[in-house]
């Protein structure tokens, strides 16, 4: 709800703010008994003090310095400041003049810009604007409050944990700021290893020695997307195959030509052969030889054309002959190639290698040691290059910093960082792994579980691996043996057990080692298990346990006790189950809550991968600063360890997709306004960088206010001033809707929903009310009496309410090529309530702009689905990520249950047979006939109004066979009820004149409730048929902030209408037809995707307002007319072919960066493209307008169209009347029928004020 308030509206208004000078708040602080009077003094001061009010360009330059002094001159309460703040960032086109008056203090001047200079060095410039919570940056421009609610509900539950644990409320915040971003952390194998062969070395080699040395080239500016040359190894491309793969040699002729090319890539190979594999070996050890001979890359060249020679022999193997024949002379006798001790020492360090790596698939490509995805012979150099240039800033930062210094190896220093590890285990790596917290409440917690560790008692031990096993396999025996064997060579790590015993199996080894745990001394324990766990028989006796004894042992007592031993076992296993999700006797591994597992039974989990789990687990300075913080609590080491492991494990866990900053000036001063929090309990730490005169802070300074209510928060605030503007920063008034609590109304129920309030707003000036949801939501007004494009308050005697509404939700989506890595443009896609076509209640098309697309939904269940014909003819899901099914499954289904935006991503791939057929080609002529791209059409739901039916929502299809061929269909829009009046008429005159069936197609997202309402009546009385469609701007195109900028159709005229809409004809609201439409439908348009009629030229006292006729678009359109866009006719099919809506959108992206550009963009965007996308120019009489054509012309004119008039400036309403003699009959028509409807005719609001103001600047809401 929002309400625009009339100064003679009665409403409970606070007496606080700042008017003219006069402080209410403190007024009505020291003269509470005059409330009623101050209101009227304080509203007879904003009626006078609100309106608008020009300055010069000399008045505006500090204002944002003026607006950031007079918030902090408002008083020492830092909340009230912050209140005045937000008011002038939402009110302040009306606060302008008393801005300029503000005096700004040399000492407030230099505490801003000292802050700013400070800020530099978190990336922050001037005039920026940020929000971060607890060191996590809020996009501004999307956030809201349900993804803000989770960020803060997920940082709340950390803090909780945390602070369980017996950390001091100002650590725990501490830690929580420090948090790394490790979901998309890329790992790096250690590649500095023997195993390795490298062929060339840039800094040694004669090639390379022009090149700069020294790294501080690497911040010489160059152009964007070349690599840098220097002689140093800097990127090191590392390439693991398997001998035998026939298939490798296109890329040892790849790595050959980035050698031969001087590429600045150091490159390297690691053949690998199996020891029993006679062949491979043979020419493993071969390849070593020729790199003694030939050197490394005249080696790499002769062995990729010895695959190659393989490939195309057909060959899928190779013998010791064919080795010879190719490298004979090379190699002498193959005999002592196969004896030398070099050579074999050389392969098996490979295999060792490549088996040490982790690594399960071959070939392998690691760029410094970063395993690089999605490697073809296709994408190969790609992906290589681009991953040489996402690498290049890391070496940058660090040699801008100083880490990296000319005197140090690159390669030494990188493989020191913490990303790098020395073996790749993806089970280890992955971020998805569970997290597990064993908590007191817990059947297993860390406090009765007893541990192995290696050294003394009073050691803290950072990290706590739970080994999850059943003792009596042999497996489960040997992953706690591989546990300790690491924990041996680590004094950072203890080892518990977790017993996963299968019911009804035997527990003598689980007994054993529990009991060696439970009793004997630490050092005892470990060597006695150690001992035990090597045991391969099924049951120890008494016999064997004094056989395994270790020295000092009491023998007897322990095997005594071991008769009478029991152990609830049954809490461990419903711990596994419950907690962990596993079966009786699988295994796994708990490493400080997180948990990796069920190992599969054929799968090693080694000492080394302990290592590395250690590695993973501990890596980073947050370790050092948890440890830290453990020993100034002075707690004895066991519950130290615990205390270690479960707030390492909450960290750990903790790690999101979003990074963090710590932000932290030493001294604001005057520029930093501070609300301390509560220091008796964890608090948030919110700091907002604010340009007080922007639209972040329109945004930011409400959401603060709310937060600081509802959680324990310390607030600061940095205010970011921009100086010298020479234009008003903000021109529009702005509340953002948000209640720190829910409201009930006196006799308890639920209040209604929050409301926008806007109150002291000029009279004078027109206001056009607009709202600005959340991304993702399709909203609509629903009650809306005044034109809320056109509010002039003066000559209304009432407060303008309007009543907003939820209507859709929308699901968005990324499509790509699975082989290709492409868009799959044009491809067809539904959204259904089942897996069926005919359950589709919404279609639309794959975009080529990043594969765009999106559907609209309501809360429940859907199903994503490729449309049939042609589209599922040629492809199939491949996969899908973020969606609620199984990645791989064919059925994709989507769960809309958050008001947050949905935004899946889908592969998909051609089907077998189909991979060289395109789907946009020239094969689908006799698709009419087969049900393929344009023929086939789900069903849709109808709405039965007056017993006449009509569709009212954009789905799969305009409905029947009749629809299709026979409707023509017109496309047209309007905002605001004077066009929406314009629009009727223009509709009705379409109606009279037109003998076939008609269907306008209108868009929903700017039209009024009444016009909602009225539309079905005209439609019975008329006898056409109607749909409502809408597009929400999609969040990766350039936004526009204006409205009437964002109401443009050009942009998405390929997914605005149901896949089966052949032709479209727009035609401006402002227009009447005076002529069959059906001749416009029949025209050809000889290949083009869409025709429109010139501009005339018969006027030549607007000559000086055809600015196509000189500079750019002169030389731009050269012999061709310049095209108006008030009609226009579109072959849909056309236009989707030849993706003309995609090259749009990319000149669109391109050209919008300058605000200066592309004016009207409905019109300058197909101008501008006209040699990409072809304009068939109609007749000249399909379009008159008297601003540009003569008189003569218009006896022959098939449309007018009341253009403005640049020189007259005349009104609408009386141009129509004057130019166009039937308008005034269509006009009282439509008003009898409109009467006829209604009860009170003043519900017609398009009145003559709407006239007169439509050239004034309009001032948004």
């Amino acid at each position: 709800m929002a309400r625009l308030l009339d100064e003679d509206d009665s409403v409970d208004e606070p007496l606080d703010g700042e008017i003219g000078g006069f402080n209410f708040t403190r007024l009505g602080t020291r003269f509470p008994d005059l409330k009623k009077e101050l209101l009227a003094f304080k509203s007879a001061l904003s009626e006078s003090s609100n309106e608008l009010k020009p300055l010069k360009v000399w008045q505006m330059q500090d204002l944002s310095f003026q607006a950031a002094q007079k918030a902090v001159g408002s008083g020492d309460n830092p909340t009230s400041q912050l209140e005045v703040l937000k008011d002038i960032s939402q009110n302040f086109p009306s606060l302008t003049s008393s801005l300029a008056k503000v005096q700004v203090t040399s000492d407030f001047r230099k505490s801003v810009k000292s802050s700013q200079r400070a800020l530099e060095q978190y990336g922050v410039t001037v005039g920026d604007s940020a929000l971060l919570i607890n060191g996590i940056s809020m996009d501004i421009d999307t956030l809201d409050m349900f993804s803000l609610y989770d960020s803060i509900r997920e940082d709340l539950t950390i803090m909780e944990l945390l602070s369980q644990q017996g950390l001091d409320n100002a650590d725990v915040g501490s830690l929580l700021r420090q948090l790394s971003n490790n979901k998309d952390q890329q790992y790096a194998l250690d590649i500095r290893d023997s195993a390795i062969t490298f062929i060339n070395n840039l800094e040694r080699d004669e090639i390379y020695s022009s090149w700069p040395s020294s790294l501080h080239a690497l911040l010489q500016p160059t152009f964007p997307g070349m690599m840098r040359y220097l002689s140093r190894n800097l990127f090191n491309l590392v390439v693991m195959f398997d001998v035998n793969d026939i298939t490798i040699g296109y890329t040892l002729d790849f790595l050959s030509s980035l050698y031969e090319h001087q590429t600045p890539i150091r490159i390297g190979l690691v053949p690998v052969a199996k020891e029993d594999d006679t062949p491979a070996v043979t020419l493993a050890q071969a390849f070593y030889k020729l790199v003694d001979e030939v050197e490394g890359p005249e080696a790499v060249k002769k062995l990729a054309k010895f695959y190659q020679n393989l490939k195309s022999k057909d060959q899928e193997s190779f013998s010791a002959q064919d080795i010879t024949d190719s490298f004979g002379k090379y190699l002498g006798s193959l005999e002592e190639v196969m004896e030398d001790e070099d050579y074999i020492n050389n392969r098996q360090k490979s295999y060792e290698f490549y088996k040490r790596s982790g690594l399960s698939s071959l070939p392998s490509h690691l760029l410094n040691g970063v395993p690089l995805t999605d490697v073809t012979d296709d994408t190969m150099e790609e992906v290589v290059v681009g991953e040489v240039l996402r690498a290049t800033p890391t070496f940058q930062r660090a040699v801008y910093h100083r880490k990296l210094k000319d005197d140090m190896d690159p390669l030494e220093w990188l493989m020191m960082q913490d990303h790098v590890m020395p073996r790749l285990n993806a089970k280890i790596l992955n971020n998805d792994n569970k997290c597990i917290s064993l908590t007191q409440n817990s059947d297993v917690s860390l406090d009765t579980l007893k541990y192995l560790y290696k050294g003394n008692d009073d050691v803290i031990r950072d990290i706590t691996m739970l080994v999850v096993t059943d003792l009596s396999q042999i497996q489960g025996r040997e992953l706690l043996l591989n546990a300790m064997s690491h924990m041996k060579n680590s004094k950072k790590v203890r080892v518990g057990v977790i017993h996963n015993i299968v019911s009804g199996g035997q527990a003598n080894y689980a007994n054993i080692v529990q009991l060696a745990l439970d009793t004997l001394p630490a050092d005892e324990a470990r060597s006695f298990v150690t001992k035990v766990l090597k045991e391969t028989k099924t049951i120890l006796e008494a016999a064997d346990i004094e056989r395994l004894a270790v020295p000092g042992m009491d023998v007897k007592s322990f095997t005594d006790k071991l008769e009478k031993y029991q152990f609830d076992y049954g809490a461990h296993s419903r711990f596994t189950g419950a907690k962990l999700s596993l079966s009786p006797g699988e295994l796994g591994v708990l490493s400080n809550s997180r948990f990796i597992g069920p190992l599969a039974e054929t799968e090693e989990f080694t000492a080394d991968d302990f290592a590395l789990l250690e590695r993973f687990t501990a890596s980073g300075d947050i370790v050092v600063k948890v440890s830290k913080i453990v020993k100034k609590m002075k707690l004895p080491a066991p519950k130290s360890s615990n205390i270690m492991s479960l707030v390492l494990g909450t960290l750990n866990c903790a790690t999101s997709d979003k990074s963090r900053k710590d932000i932290s000036l030493e001294d604001g001063g005057l520029s930093m306004i501070t609300i301390p929090a509560d220091s008796s309990e964890p608090a948030f730490d919110i700091v907002a960088i604010i340009e007080p005169l922007s639209r972040g802070a329109q945004k930011i300074l409400p959401i603060l206010l709310t937060l600081q209510k509802v959680v324990n928060s310390e607030v600061k605030v940095y205010l970011n001033c921009k100086e010298k503007l020479s234009d008003l920063p903000l021109k529009s008034y702005y509340r953002y809707v948000l209640d720190p609590e829910i409201k009930f109304n006196v006799i308890g129920e639920l209040a209604s929903g929050p409301e926008a309030l806007f109150d002291s707003l000029p009279h004078k000036s027109v206001l056009t009310l607009n709202v600005l949801p959340p991304e993702g939501w399709l909203v609509e007004s629903v009650k809306a009496i005044h034109d809320l494009d056109n509010i002039k308050l003066e000559q209304i005697s009432s407060s303008v309410e309007a009543a907003y509404e939820l209507e859709y939700l929308l699901l968005e989506g990324h499509c790509y090529d699975a082989e290709t890595g492409q868009p799959p443009r044009g491809l067809q896609l539904l959204l259904g309530r089942d897996t069926t076509p005919e359950s589709a209640t919404a279609d639309t098309l794959v975009m080529a702009n990043l594969g765009y697309f999106q559907l609209k939904a309501t809360p429940g269940i859907w199903h994503l689905m490729v449309r049939p014909g042609r589209s599922d003819d040629i492809y199939m899901i491949n996969s899908h990520e973020r969606t609620d099914s199984a990645s791989t499954s064919q059925d994709v289904v989507v769960v809309m249950d958050s008001f947050k935006s949905k935004i899946v991503s889908m592969k998909v791939k051609k089907r077998e047979g189909k991979e060289d057929q395109d789907l946009l080609s020239d094969g689908e002529d006799d698709e009419d006939t087969k049900g393929g791209l344009w023929n086939s059409l789900s069903s849709i739901w109808e709405l039965s109004t007056h017993s006449v039916v009509y569709v009212c929502s954009s789905l799969t299809g305009s409905g029947s066979e009749e629809d299709k061929d026979e409707y023509l269909n017109i496309f047209s829009l309007a905002s605001g009820h004077l066009y929406e009046r314009l629009m009727r008429i223009m509709m009705l005159s379409i109606v009279k004149q037109t003998k076939s069936p008609v269907k306008f197609w209108l868009l929903k997202n700017y039209v009024s409730p009444e016009f909602k309402d009225f539309i079905p009546v005209m439609a019975e009385k008329y006898g056409f048929k109607y749909e409502l469609v809408q597009y929400k701007w999609p969040r990766w195109l350039n936004q526009q902030t204006e409205k009437q900028r964002i109401i443009y159709k050009i942009l998405f005229l390929d997914v605005l209408f149901p896949l089966g809409i052949k032709k479209v004809a727009f035609i401006d609201a402002d227009q009447i037809v005076r002529t069959d439409i059906q001749e416009l439908f029949d025209l050809d348009l000889e290949g083009a995707p869409y025709g429109y009629t010139p501009f005339c030229s018969d006027r030549k006292e607007m000559d000086g307002f055809r600015f196509w006729k000189s500079g750019y678009w002169a030389s731009h359109l050269g012999n061709r007319p310049y095209h108006i866009s008030a009609l226009y006719v579109i072959d849909l099919k056309k236009f989707r072919k030849i993706a003309a809506g995609d090259r749009l959108r990319g000149q669109y992206q391109a050209l919008s960066q300058d605000p200066n550009s592309l004016a009207n963009l409905d019109q300058d965007l197909p101008n501008n493209m006209i040699h990409q996308v072809k304009i068939k120019s109609l007749p000249q009489d399909w379009l008159w307008c008297a601003t540009w054509c003569s008189e003569k012309s218009k006896a022959t004119a098939k449309t007018i169209d009341l253009c403005n008039n640049p020189l007259t400036k005349e009104p609408k309403l009386d141009a129509a009347r004057r130019i166009v003699p039937e308008w005034v009959d269509y006009d009282s028509e439509i008003m009898a029928l409109w009467d006829a409807q209604h009860s009170r005719k003043d519900k017609i609001t398009a009145s003559t004020s709407s006239q007169q103001s439509q050239h004034s600047d309009h001032t948004e809401l």
